[in-house]
């Protein structure tokens, strides 16, 4: 049988500072910009820096947005 495949849509408008959005907001954002940067070939430590993350949060992100079909593959 083959599995459905859903697609999601995240419309996000932000200034520069993400402060004052709300946790599950920030973790979605986040993983917005790591599989952004990841697509341009940028690898997980620069990630890290440049989005200023724990390289276990980025090595975390990649995991899950592989493990949901999400950009990355």
């Amino acid at each position: 049988a083959q599995k459905e495949q859903l697609s999601r849509v995240f419309v996000i408008k932000v200034d520069d500072n993400d402060q004052f959005l709300p946790v599950k907001d920030k973790v979605v954002w986040r993983r917005i910009r790591v599989a952004k940067l990841h697509s341009k070939g940028f690898r997980q430590t620069e990630i890290s820096t440049k989005i200023e993350a724990s390289l276990s949060t980025i090595e975390k992100d990649v995991k899950f947005l592989k493990d949901n079909g999400e950009w990355i593959s």
